[in-house]
């Protein structure tokens, strides 16, 4: 079974601690769940505060997260976004065979050219709001959501995979603050993994947390963190 064993640096609200403080947690990328269920079992031994699962499996799921509330370890479900959404929200743009880019497309798995996710479409955001809505309501002792952009079939922050006239400082905002207001309503924490690969992507995040909670918490690679950190502090500066 392959487990990530997470050391994270998590970042609250708006102003970046000088000193994070730390969370260790198992983050679960197999279904063995007999394995799972040992793993959980033991995780007090490691110092192990949090699980975070897949919810692709929702029985299994269910079974493992009971395990982890006889441990009282919380434990978060894992959600990606933009992920399996439905045709009826994708808008398609013609590619012809010659396309330069069609060969780039073959390089990522990730890469979705002529099929973008449309983000003006207001049912959208209703049916990702209730979308989250059944998740909670069916898995009521989760701690609440972690949620990753990057990881995910169309990401909001490339043009050639959603459409919208929001900048992507705003498309974070936006998407980021309604998953919010659904795990406040069900008095669930909500987790943002940021796991950026570019300095651009780290400054759209930097300019999209300024602007959200102070409660929401912001999991980062340790380098992430300091990239993130100062981006912040600049903007500070520029602010001022």
């Amino acid at each position: 079974m392959r487990i990530a064993i997470l050391v994270l640096l998590l970042v609250v609200g708006k102003v970046v601690c000088a000193q994070p403080f730390t969370m260790n947690g198992w983050q679960f990328h197999e279904c063995n769940v007999p394995k799972l269920a040992e793993a959980v079992r033991k995780a007090p031994e490691y110092g192990v505060n949090f699980f975070i699962f897949s919810h692709e499996r929702q029985r299994d799921v269910l079974h493992i997260g009971s395990l982890a509330d006889q441990q009282k370890i919380p434990w978060y479900l894992w959600a990606h976004e933009f992920d399996d959404i439905p045709e009826r929200f994708m808008v398609r743009n013609e590619i012809r065979p010659d396309d330069p880019r069609m060969s780039a497309a073959a390089l990522s798995s990730s890469f979705r050219l002529g099929s973008r996710v449309n983000m003006d479409d207001p049912a959208l955001l209703d049916y990702l709001r209730e979308r989250y809505e059944r998740l909670l309501a069916k898995c009521h002792t989760a701690a609440g959501l972690v949620l990753t952009f990057h990881e995910s079939d169309r990401k909001l922050f490339r043009d050639s995979e959603v459409m919208s006239k929001l900048s992507v400082p705003d498309r974070i905002h936006l998407l980021s603050r309604l998953v919010c207001d659904v795990v406040k309503k069900h008095n669930r924490k909500l987790i943002i993994r940021n796991f950026f690969y570019e300095p651009r992507e780290m400054d759209y995040f930097a300019q999209a947390i300024a602007r959200l909670p102070d409660d929401i918490i912001f999991m980062s690679k340790e380098e992430d963190a300091r990239i993130l950190e100062q981006t912040m502090r600049l903007m500070e500066v520029e602010k001022n």
